[in-house]
Protein backbone atom coordinates (compact mmCIF):
# COMPACT_ATOMS: atom_id res chain seq x y z
CA UNK A 1 0.00 0.00 0.00
CA UNK A 2 2.97 2.93 0.97
CA UNK A 3 4.50 1.73 -2.00
CA UNK A 4 1.55 2.69 -4.25
CA UNK A 5 0.94 5.76 -2.32
CA UNK A 6 4.93 6.92 -2.94
CA UNK A 7 4.60 5.85 -6.87
CA UNK A 8 2.37 8.10 -7.76
CA UNK A 9 3.47 11.02 -5.29
CA UNK A 10 6.89 10.20 -7.28
CA UNK A 11 5.13 10.17 -10.38
CA UNK A 12 2.80 12.99 -10.18
CA UNK A 13 5.41 15.24 -9.64
CA UNK A 14 6.97 14.80 -12.97
CA UNK A 15 7.03 17.56 -15.86
CA UNK A 16 3.24 17.45 -17.24
CA UNK A 17 2.22 18.27 -20.94
CA UNK A 18 -0.78 18.20 -22.59
CA UNK A 19 -1.34 16.74 -26.31
CA UNK A 20 -4.16 18.79 -28.24
CA UNK A 21 -5.98 15.46 -30.45
CA UNK A 22 -8.44 16.11 -33.13
CA UNK A 23 -9.86 12.80 -32.94
CA UNK A 24 -11.01 11.82 -29.51
CA UNK A 25 -11.06 7.83 -29.47
CA UNK A 26 -13.91 6.28 -27.61
CA UNK A 27 -15.06 2.93 -27.77
CA UNK A 28 -19.45 2.30 -27.03
CA UNK A 29 -21.08 -0.92 -27.11
CA UNK A 30 -24.46 0.69 -28.38
CA UNK A 31 -24.78 -1.82 -31.55
CA UNK A 32 -26.10 1.36 -33.34
CA UNK A 33 -23.72 2.94 -33.05
CA UNK A 34 -20.84 0.41 -33.10
CA UNK A 35 -22.05 -0.20 -36.76
CA UNK A 36 -22.38 3.86 -37.25
CA UNK A 37 -18.50 4.60 -36.51
CA UNK A 38 -17.67 1.00 -38.69
CA UNK A 39 -19.70 2.49 -41.62
CA UNK A 40 -17.71 6.37 -41.22
CA UNK A 41 -14.50 4.37 -40.26
CA UNK A 42 -14.57 2.31 -43.84
CA UNK A 43 -15.50 5.07 -45.75
CA UNK A 44 -13.08 7.62 -44.60
CA UNK A 45 -10.58 4.27 -44.84
CA UNK A 46 -11.32 3.92 -48.74
CA UNK A 47 -11.67 7.34 -49.51
CA UNK A 48 -8.39 8.33 -48.44
CA UNK A 49 -6.83 4.93 -50.48
CA UNK A 50 -8.34 6.29 -53.45
CA UNK A 51 -6.51 9.42 -52.92
CA UNK A 52 -3.52 7.26 -52.25
CA UNK A 53 -3.64 5.73 -55.55
CA UNK A 54 -5.06 8.33 -57.77
CA UNK A 55 -2.71 11.07 -57.32
CA UNK A 56 0.58 9.31 -56.03
CA UNK A 57 0.66 6.12 -58.31
CA UNK A 58 3.99 7.04 -58.83
CA UNK A 59 5.19 6.86 -55.18
CA UNK A 60 3.20 3.16 -54.72
CA UNK A 61 4.84 2.53 -58.05
CA UNK A 62 8.34 3.15 -56.40
CA UNK A 63 7.28 1.21 -53.79
CA UNK A 64 6.53 -1.50 -55.92
CA UNK A 65 9.79 -1.57 -56.97
CA UNK A 66 11.77 -2.31 -53.50
CA UNK A 67 9.67 -5.35 -52.68
CA UNK A 68 12.54 -8.09 -51.87
CA UNK A 69 15.45 -5.50 -52.08
CA UNK A 70 17.22 -6.69 -48.90
CA UNK A 71 16.10 -10.70 -48.72
CA UNK A 72 19.92 -11.74 -47.96
CA UNK A 73 20.17 -9.05 -45.25
CA UNK A 74 18.78 -8.84 -41.63
CA UNK A 75 17.28 -5.91 -40.03
CA UNK A 76 17.10 -4.32 -36.80
CA UNK A 77 14.20 -2.83 -35.50
CA UNK A 78 14.58 -0.19 -32.97
CA UNK A 79 11.90 1.18 -31.17
CA UNK A 80 12.06 3.50 -27.78
CA UNK A 81 10.94 1.68 -25.36
CA UNK A 82 13.24 0.61 -22.23
CA UNK A 83 15.05 -2.36 -23.54
CA UNK A 84 16.78 -0.40 -26.23
CA UNK A 85 18.80 0.38 -22.92
CA UNK A 86 20.69 -3.22 -23.62
CA UNK A 87 22.29 -1.92 -26.72
CA UNK A 88 25.61 -0.01 -26.97
CA UNK A 89 27.15 2.04 -29.76
CA UNK A 90 29.81 -0.30 -31.15
CA UNK A 91 27.56 -3.13 -31.05
CA UNK A 92 25.20 -1.25 -33.73
CA UNK A 93 28.23 -0.55 -35.33
CA UNK A 94 29.46 -3.94 -35.83
CA UNK A 95 25.99 -5.01 -37.06
CA UNK A 96 25.58 -2.52 -39.37
CA UNK A 97 29.20 -2.90 -41.22
CA UNK A 98 28.57 -7.11 -41.01
CA UNK A 99 25.57 -5.98 -43.18
CA UNK A 100 22.66 -5.53 -40.81
CA UNK A 101 19.85 -2.75 -41.60
CA UNK A 102 18.87 -0.55 -38.70
CA UNK A 103 15.62 0.95 -38.60
CA UNK A 104 15.21 3.72 -35.75
CA UNK A 105 11.40 5.63 -35.06
CA UNK A 106 11.15 9.42 -34.49
CA UNK A 107 12.94 11.05 -31.69
CA UNK A 108 15.12 7.89 -31.26
CA UNK A 109 17.90 10.48 -30.96
CA UNK A 110 17.55 11.24 -27.70
CA UNK A 111 18.96 8.72 -26.50
CA UNK A 112 22.61 10.06 -26.26
CA UNK A 113 24.24 6.69 -25.88
CA UNK A 114 23.81 5.52 -29.61
CA UNK A 115 22.10 8.45 -31.36
CA UNK A 116 25.61 8.98 -33.06
CA UNK A 117 25.06 5.82 -35.25
CA UNK A 118 23.45 6.86 -38.41
CA UNK A 119 20.60 4.09 -39.19
CA UNK A 120 20.10 3.16 -42.54
CA UNK A 121 16.48 4.10 -42.17
CA UNK A 122 14.32 6.42 -39.98
CA UNK A 123 10.55 5.93 -39.85
CA UNK A 124 7.70 8.65 -39.19
CA UNK A 125 4.36 8.28 -39.08
CA UNK A 126 2.77 11.53 -37.02
CA UNK A 127 3.34 14.97 -38.95
CA UNK A 128 3.41 16.96 -35.57
CA UNK A 129 7.40 15.64 -35.21
CA UNK A 130 8.01 17.48 -38.69
CA UNK A 131 5.78 20.43 -38.67
CA UNK A 132 5.85 24.04 -36.51
CA UNK A 133 4.17 23.23 -33.49
CA UNK A 134 3.66 25.56 -30.38
CA UNK A 135 2.90 22.16 -28.00
CA UNK A 136 6.06 22.29 -25.57
CA UNK A 137 6.01 18.80 -26.18
CA UNK A 138 6.72 18.54 -29.56
CA UNK A 139 8.48 21.83 -29.77
CA UNK A 140 11.50 20.99 -27.63
CA UNK A 141 12.01 18.20 -30.30
CA UNK A 142 11.23 18.78 -33.87
CA UNK A 143 14.08 21.12 -34.01
CA UNK A 144 16.55 18.80 -32.88
CA UNK A 145 14.77 15.67 -35.32
CA UNK A 146 15.36 18.48 -38.42
CA UNK A 147 19.01 19.09 -37.74
CA UNK A 148 19.29 15.30 -37.14
CA UNK A 149 17.68 14.74 -40.61
CA UNK A 150 20.03 17.37 -42.56
CA UNK A 151 23.23 16.24 -40.99
CA UNK A 152 22.85 12.42 -41.49
CA UNK A 153 22.49 12.26 -45.51
CA UNK A 154 22.77 8.67 -45.93
CA UNK A 155 19.77 8.20 -44.22
CA UNK A 156 16.79 7.12 -45.90
CA UNK A 157 13.34 8.55 -44.70
CA UNK A 158 10.35 6.27 -44.60
CA UNK A 159 6.82 8.06 -44.03
CA UNK A 160 3.36 8.35 -44.96
CA UNK A 161 2.45 9.80 -48.95
CA UNK A 162 0.98 12.40 -46.95
CA UNK A 163 4.21 13.84 -45.26
CA UNK A 164 6.17 13.79 -48.38
CA UNK A 165 5.99 17.23 -49.03
CA UNK A 166 6.81 18.26 -44.90
CA UNK A 167 9.71 16.61 -45.84
CA UNK A 168 10.91 17.69 -48.75
CA UNK A 169 11.28 21.05 -47.07
CA UNK A 170 13.89 19.57 -45.41
CA UNK A 171 16.09 17.02 -47.38
CA UNK A 172 15.99 16.14 -51.34
CA UNK A 173 13.28 13.78 -52.61
CA UNK A 174 15.56 10.87 -53.18
CA UNK A 175 16.05 9.97 -49.65
CA UNK A 176 12.43 9.77 -49.05
CA UNK A 177 10.26 6.58 -49.38
CA UNK A 178 6.72 6.85 -48.99
CA UNK A 179 3.89 4.14 -48.10
CA UNK A 180 0.36 4.22 -47.72
CA UNK A 181 -1.15 5.13 -44.77
CA UNK A 182 -4.95 4.87 -44.85
CA UNK A 183 -6.32 2.31 -42.47
CA UNK A 184 -8.93 -0.04 -42.45
CA UNK A 185 -8.31 -2.23 -39.38
CA UNK A 186 -10.68 -4.26 -38.32
CA UNK A 187 -11.56 -4.62 -41.76
CA UNK A 188 -8.34 -6.42 -43.41
CA UNK A 189 -5.21 -7.67 -41.62
CA UNK A 190 -3.41 -6.44 -44.47
CA UNK A 191 0.49 -5.11 -43.81
CA UNK A 192 1.92 -4.48 -47.32
CA UNK A 193 2.39 -0.70 -47.78
CA UNK A 194 0.49 0.02 -50.86
CA UNK A 195 -2.40 -1.12 -49.42
CA UNK A 196 -4.13 0.33 -46.59
CA UNK A 197 -3.33 -0.77 -43.26
CA UNK A 198 -4.97 -3.75 -41.48
CA UNK A 199 -3.93 -2.76 -37.64
CA UNK A 200 -3.77 0.76 -35.33
CA UNK A 201 -1.50 3.06 -36.14
CA UNK A 202 2.01 2.64 -34.22
CA UNK A 203 5.31 4.24 -35.71
CA UNK A 204 7.34 1.00 -34.85
CA UNK A 205 4.51 -1.40 -35.83
CA UNK A 206 4.76 0.76 -40.05
CA UNK A 207 8.60 0.08 -39.44
CA UNK A 208 8.66 -3.66 -39.10
CA UNK A 209 5.74 -4.05 -41.98
CA UNK A 210 8.30 -2.06 -44.07
CA UNK A 211 10.96 -4.48 -43.09
CA UNK A 212 8.43 -7.19 -43.95
CA UNK A 213 7.85 -5.38 -46.81
CA UNK A 214 11.75 -5.23 -47.92
CA UNK A 215 12.14 -8.90 -47.60
CA UNK A 216 14.63 -9.28 -45.31
CA UNK A 217 15.52 -12.80 -44.32
CA UNK A 218 15.23 -12.06 -40.65
CA UNK A 219 14.34 -9.35 -38.40
CA UNK A 220 15.10 -8.19 -35.07
CA UNK A 221 13.18 -6.08 -32.66
CA UNK A 222 13.73 -4.32 -29.52
CA UNK A 223 12.38 -1.35 -27.67
CA UNK A 224 9.03 -2.88 -28.63
CA UNK A 225 8.04 -3.13 -24.94
CA UNK A 226 4.44 -1.53 -25.03
CA UNK A 227 4.54 -1.23 -21.11
CA UNK A 228 1.28 0.93 -21.77
CA UNK A 229 -0.37 -0.70 -18.95
CA UNK A 230 2.37 -0.38 -16.54
CA UNK A 231 2.48 3.51 -17.30
CA UNK A 232 -1.25 4.87 -17.12
CA UNK A 233 -1.69 7.05 -14.01
CA UNK A 234 -5.00 9.03 -13.05
CA UNK A 235 -5.42 12.49 -10.83
CA UNK A 236 -8.00 13.77 -8.84
CA UNK A 237 -9.98 15.07 -11.46
CA UNK A 238 -9.72 11.68 -13.58
CA UNK A 239 -7.46 13.08 -15.97
CA UNK A 240 -5.68 10.00 -17.80
CA UNK A 241 -1.83 10.42 -18.05
CA UNK A 242 0.77 8.33 -19.70
CA UNK A 243 4.19 8.04 -18.37
CA UNK A 244 6.38 8.64 -21.28
CA UNK A 245 9.27 6.61 -21.16
CA UNK A 246 12.05 6.76 -23.59
CA UNK A 247 15.26 5.31 -23.83
CA UNK A 248 18.25 6.73 -22.33
CA UNK A 249 16.54 9.44 -19.97
CA UNK A 250 16.90 9.25 -16.38
CA UNK A 251 13.42 9.06 -14.39
CA UNK A 252 13.46 12.87 -13.87
CA UNK A 253 13.87 13.47 -17.54
CA UNK A 254 10.85 11.76 -18.30
CA UNK A 255 7.26 13.08 -18.29
CA UNK A 256 3.82 12.71 -17.93
CA UNK A 257 1.51 13.52 -21.34
CA UNK A 258 -2.21 14.09 -20.21
CA UNK A 259 -4.12 12.35 -22.94
CA UNK A 260 -7.35 12.92 -21.73
CA UNK A 261 -8.01 14.76 -24.91
CA UNK A 262 -7.97 11.27 -26.52
CA UNK A 263 -9.41 9.03 -25.12
CA UNK A 264 -12.87 9.49 -23.19
CA UNK A 265 -12.19 6.89 -20.47
CA UNK A 266 -10.16 4.15 -18.77
CA UNK A 267 -11.80 1.77 -20.22
CA UNK A 268 -11.34 3.11 -24.00
CA UNK A 269 -7.45 3.41 -23.40
CA UNK A 270 -7.39 -0.19 -22.17
CA UNK A 271 -9.27 -1.39 -24.79
CA UNK A 272 -7.58 0.24 -27.83
CA UNK A 273 -4.16 -1.20 -26.07
CA UNK A 274 -5.63 -4.55 -26.21
CA UNK A 275 -5.80 -4.24 -30.04
CA UNK A 276 -2.35 -3.11 -30.29
CA UNK A 277 -1.28 -6.30 -28.70
CA UNK A 278 -3.41 -7.77 -30.93
CA UNK A 279 -2.37 -6.48 -34.15
CA UNK A 280 0.81 -6.92 -33.48
CA UNK A 281 0.90 -10.57 -34.14
CA UNK A 282 -0.58 -9.84 -37.88
CA UNK A 283 3.39 -8.78 -38.42
CA UNK A 284 4.76 -11.67 -38.10
CA UNK A 285 3.64 -13.06 -41.82
CA UNK A 286 6.33 -14.80 -42.49
CA UNK A 287 7.44 -16.32 -39.11
CA UNK A 288 10.94 -14.72 -39.08
CA UNK A 289 10.65 -11.73 -36.91
CA UNK A 290 11.91 -12.34 -33.62
CA UNK A 291 11.94 -10.08 -30.11
CA UNK A 292 15.66 -9.77 -28.53
CA UNK A 293 13.92 -8.25 -25.20
CA UNK A 294 12.94 -11.35 -22.96
CA UNK A 295 10.87 -9.29 -20.81
CA UNK A 296 8.57 -7.25 -23.37
CA UNK A 297 5.42 -7.43 -22.73
CA UNK A 298 4.96 -7.62 -26.60
CA UNK A 299 3.98 -11.63 -26.84
CA UNK A 300 3.40 -11.78 -30.43
CA UNK A 301 7.14 -13.06 -31.52
CA UNK A 302 9.88 -15.70 -30.57
CA UNK A 303 12.19 -14.43 -27.58
CA UNK A 304 15.50 -14.25 -27.60
CA UNK A 305 17.38 -13.55 -24.68
CA UNK A 306 19.78 -10.80 -25.47
CA UNK A 307 23.46 -11.05 -24.91
CA UNK A 308 26.91 -9.04 -25.98
CA UNK A 309 27.54 -9.46 -29.36
CA UNK A 310 24.10 -11.11 -30.02
CA UNK A 311 24.28 -8.36 -32.81
CA UNK A 312 27.42 -9.38 -34.37
CA UNK A 313 26.42 -13.12 -34.57
CA UNK A 314 22.88 -12.02 -36.11
CA UNK A 315 24.04 -9.34 -38.86
CA UNK A 316 25.29 -12.28 -41.24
Amino acid sequence: MLNYLNENKKIHKLNKFYINSNQKKFYKHNLLFFFYYKLKYLIFGLVYYFWELCFNFGKIYSLLKLRGVYKNNTALVLGNGPSQELISTNELQEFIKNGGKLFVVNYWFLNKKIRNIVPNFLVLSDSRVVTRNNNKFFKKNNDQLKKYIRKNKDMKIICPIRMEKQIQKIIRPDRIICFCDSELNNFTSNIKPIFPRGYLSMTVYKAIAMAVWFSFKKIFVLGVDNTYPKNIYVDIDNQLYNHEIHAGKTFKETSLVNISEQYSSMSDFLYETSLLFRDAHKLNVNNNIMNLDEHSLTDAFPKIKYYKDILKKIAN
